[in-house]
């Protein structure tokens, strides 16, 4: 039985040692972290709905979505959201989309076009 307690008690002193040296991890270096994109059928023909959120409590700025080839046959407001090049779609400009809030736009396609966060900052 001691043996059994000295070892978890060298457990536990090693995972202690690990703990303290690794960086603290903490959203402000994890603002990607904090953007949620979600994207639904509208139930009209070819129209998706997609939606940008920023969960966190600090304002993220220079979001940028991997959004493939994006394309839409329904203008999408570009300062909503537009298509750089393949791959890289930027949100809002560039500019802030505050903690808690949400960006919305609607395009139409003969296909979904997966959206993954690609890169952001705080603000």
């Amino acid at each position: 039985m001691r043996m059994i307690l000295e070892e978890a008690l060298r457990k536990l002193f090693i995972l202690h040692l690990l703990i303290s040296v690794l960086p603290a991890s903490s959203d402000s270096d994890r603002p990607m972290r904090n953007i949620e994109i979600s994207q639904v059928d509208t139930g009209d023909v070819l129209e998706f709905e997609v939606v940008i959120m920023n969960e966190g409590e600090r304002s993220v700025c220079g979001i940028h979505v991997d959004c493939g080839k994006f394309a839409s046959y329904k203008l999408v407001d570009p300062g909503v959201f537009h298509r750089l090049s393949p791959g890289d779609c930027l949100v809002l400009d560039g500019g802030p989309l505050e903690p808690r809030r949400e960006v919305r736009f609607v395009y139409m396609s003969d296909r979904k076009f997966p959206m993954h966060r690609r890169d952001a900052t705080f603000c």
